[in-house]
């Protein structure tokens, strides 16, 4: 029973000491920080991708993990300067890049 009241008030303090330093709020419509809980869903959301530009991932059905990194690729402009965002990205192609899902290095 001790135990039990022990591990009890360490989630509580561990609950606590995340919602206060991951913003709650509603998914999508405004500028998202690089992690935060969605009021809705209550699932904590982090951002992969922490370069700054245009970045895509690839489609559901292709595999773009690597060990411990995730391909994706990107270019220098933003969202809003990019008009072929469906599409096959400028003419000259993207590069691809590599993100390590344990530290979130760029490569």
């Amino acid at each position: 029973m001790k135990l039990r009241k022990i591990l009890l008030s360490v989630c509580v303090l561990s609950i606590t000491a995340q919602s206060q330093t991951t913003p709650v709020m509603e998914t999508g419509g405004q500028a998202m920080p690089d992690e935060w809980i969605d009021i809705d869903t209550d699932h904590k959301v982090m951002k992969l991708t922490r370069r700054n530009g245009l970045n895509h991932s690839f489609y559901f059905h292709n595999n773009p993990f690597v060990g411990e990194e995730m391909v994706f690729c990107g270019g220098e402009t933003n969202f809003a300067d990019n008009d072929n965002l469906h599409g096959s990205g400028p003419k000259d192609g993207l590069p691809l890049y590599a993100v390590n899902l344990k530290t979130l290095a760029i490569r």
